[in-house]
């Protein structure tokens, strides 16, 4: 097991570019091993990924194994805290649980501190806007812990940062079903490729929140349908006594009968949800409240599909393959602009550029996609993917993406670094790799990528989180 201890976000020297500062920090979560790793990316050379005039192919970044922390088990998903200090993951362990790690910001690895049961396996966990609840969702259930606190003052600029005791999981304060009433196997599927997993891929398999925190999504791939909450901002901030965290609102029932929605992401402007669809292997864009922005508060929680484009390369088939994750782009907008939008300024030129998705290879031979949509200043997706880039490997139960935080691009820009490319970690479970993708408005390249195990074995990389 590695125990390098060396300083990574922001911190550590840079041998490929001069510069101390442009080193990044990646947790990657792992299916089956009791581990979590801590990968340390390190950009191209500036103005590397951009040149056009050289005959020489573009340079590469680094990715590095820095830490390997012990965990309570294998998991399929990390959550971190708003301020990045605690991380929550699924714990595929008997029986079914989610897990709390402290997170040290000066060396990337991970402490384990509590466990609590949930009634089935767990496909995904979110932390609540105000910190203070862990969401959880799985197959035919899902749960919602209240996180402990415990601050002391943090050494940099008074900073308030949890104390030792903070952010472990505390009770668990709602209980949510899923299933139909009266059913007992409500939504299974039988004959699935690569197992039920407890339930995950028949029932509830994500749990993401709107922009403002005021509205929670669970994708159900069973029910073809996504679920609705209102959520209570004044019981996330512990102001209303005895008030309920979620409401149930309303069950959208996807497109297609046979799409599977598996996860849900917004845009930033809260008016539009893209939807993975595991089994069809479309991405769908809704319209958040059916209308005009402005609507009564029940009339926000509506859905109204405004369409969907495959996210396979022509020719494919559908029974081959099983979307996997959706995310949109975290460019900067003068990025944004470099790579082609026509918008002028304000937000149209903040809005994110790009809605990236995936899907994975239902045998090994049948290699995985990546997909690159543009997108307009309100959100729509302009027509068919503009690129479909073919990864490595199938993808295995993974080739999960998540784009580079805009902290990254920032931080590159103030150190003379460039800003051509959005980098989007891309993770494999078949044979362990973790991907940096690049991706210049035009093409996906694989800027740098690790293999996680070693002595032959592989470690079934899960999903990756940036901190």
């Amino acid at each position: 097991m590695s125990t390098t201890n060396a300083p990574l976000p922001n911190g550590g020297g840079d041998q490929a570019n001069g510069s101390p500062s442009n080193v990044f920090t990646l947790l990657v979560g792992t299916f089956r091993s009791p581990e979590i790793y801590t990968l340390q990316f390190r950009p191209p050379p500036p103005s590397s990924s951009s040149s056009s005039s050289s005959s020489s192919s573009p340079a590469s970044g680094n990715l590095t194994i820095a830490h390997i922390s012990k965990a309570w088990g294998g998991h399929s998903w990390l959550a971190l805290s708003p301020d990045h200090t605690r991380l929550y993951t699924t714990n595929w362990t008997d029986p079914p649980s989610v897990g709390a790690y402290a997170v040290d910001l000066a060396t990337g690895s991970t402490t384990p501190l509590n466990t609590a049961p949930v009634a089935s396996l767990s496909g995904y966990v979110t932390v609540s806007p105000s910190g203070r609840h862990l969401l959880s969702a799985g197959g035919p259930s899902g749960e919602v812990f209240r996180l402990e606190e415990d601050e002391g003052e943090g050494q940099e600029e008074g900073r308030k940062e949890k104390g030792k005791g903070g952010g472990r999981i505390g009770p668990l304060v709602q209980a949510l079903s899923f299933r139909q009433a009266g059913g007992a196997n409500d939504g299974a599927r039988e004959g699935v490729a690569y197992g039920g997993f407890g339930g995950l891929r028949w029932g509830a398999h994500s749990v993401d929140i709107s922009p403002d925190g005021r509205a929670v999504y669970v994708a159900d791939i069973g029910h073809n349908c996504v679920w609705t909450y209102r959520l209570d901002t004044l019981a996330d901030e512990g102001k209303g006594e005895g008030s309920t965290l979620l409401t149930p609102e309303a069950k959208h029932i996807s497109p297609r009968p046979n799409d599977g929605p598996r996860h849900a992401w917004p845009h930033p402007n809260g008016r539009v949800l893209y939807v993975v669809q595991e089994h069809s292997g479309m991405v769908d864009a809704f319209r958040i409240g059916g209308g005009e922005a402005g609507e009564g508060e029940d009339a926000a929680l509506a859905l109204k599909h405004l369409g969907g484009e495959t996210i396979m390369s022509a020719g494919c088939s559908a029974e081959d393959f099983w979307a996997d994750e959706v995310r949109t782009s975290n460019l900067p907008p003068a990025t944004s602009l470099r790579l082609g939008r026509s918008e002028d300024g304000g937000a149209a030129a903040a809005a994110p550029r790009w809605l990236y998705a995936s899907t994975r290879g239902l045998r090994p031979e049948t290699k995985g996609y990546v997909a690159a949509y543009e997108l307009d200043a309100e959100g729509m997706i302009l027509g068919p993917a503009r690129c479909i880039f073919e990864t490595r490997t199938s993808g295995g139960l993974a080739n999960a993406v998540e784009p580079a935080p805009r902290a990254l691009y920032e931080t590159l820009s103030r150190s003379g670094g460039g800003e051509e490319e959005e980098y989007i970690a891309l993770t494999d479970s078949e044979e362990g790799w973790v991907t940096i993708l690049g991706w210049n408005g035009k093409a996906f390249r694989e800027v740098a990528a690790t293999r996680l195990g070693g002595d032959g074995g592989v470690v079934q990389a899960a999903t990756a989180v940036w901190l």
